[in-house]
């Protein structure tokens, strides 16, 4: 059965990396999702978790320019899941929100911080200027930058999240994120979630399955 979950996860990220690929356009924000496979922009500004996030860089923002994204709790209290020096596409973390880790899961390394309980909001970042997910808190930003997220159609604990420009005429996606083994926050559990084995772990299995994949055809 777990192989069967992993195959189809498979199948999934790669469909997802395929449409963003020939998606990744200019999207109004509060319009439809960037690329096809989520819902509308879900307006949800702060998430809750069972302690394991799994999340892919789908598209880095123009070089890398805002390309530090993460999770935050408070103003004082950010997680960083790809810095500035992860470029390009294709990068994956898993996250142990309750232990207190992050995983590169490239190069299977972790880096440590300080666990904290509670709710919490995505942020991107360029030299310590942050974009948070709750709108209220871009007040001061000088141009009219903003998070999109988007739930996936195909269930309710993976969502989209990207980094939007918007004016008056157009909008464009700067960055965008894939990321697993979240809910809303002013929610419950969905009623639809699989409690084991995870979410998050399986599109974590499913990502180093074809990660391993790649490299053994170059």
């Amino acid at each position: 059965m777990l192989e069967r979950f992993s195959r189809a996860l498979i199948a999934m990220v790669v469909a997802v990396f395929a449409t963003a690929a020939g998606q990744a356009s200019a999207a109004p924000i509060g319009t439809a999702a960037p690329i096809d496979g989520y819902h509308a922009n879900s307006g949800i500004e702060r998430f809750d978790s069972d302690g394991e996030v799994f999340a892919i860089e789908l598209m880095d923002s123009p070089g890398g320019d805002l390309g530090e994204f993460g999770i935050y709790y408070d103003h004082d209290h950010h997680i960083t899941l790809f810095g500035a020096d992860d470029m390009d596409a294709g990068q994956s973390v898993m996250v142990d929100l309750i232990g207190g880790s992050v995983m590169d899961v490239d190069s299977a390394t972790f880096d440590f911080f300080d666990a904290q309980t509670g709710d919490f909001g995505f942020y991107f970042a360029k030299d310590g200027h942050y974009v948070y997910s709750e709108a209220h808190l871009n007040a001061d930003l000088t141009v009219p930058l903003s998070i999109g997220t988007y739930e996936s159609v195909r269930s309710a604990s993976n969502y989209l999240i990207t980094l939007d420009f918007y004016d008056e005429t157009t909008g464009q996606t700067w960055a965008m994120e894939a990321v697993g083994g979240v809910r809303p926050a002013s929610q419950g559990v969905p009623t639809n979630a699989v409690p084991e084995p995870s979410a998050a772990m399986l599109f974590g299995l499913g990502a180093l399955v074809m990660g391993s994949a790649i490299r053994s055809k170059n």
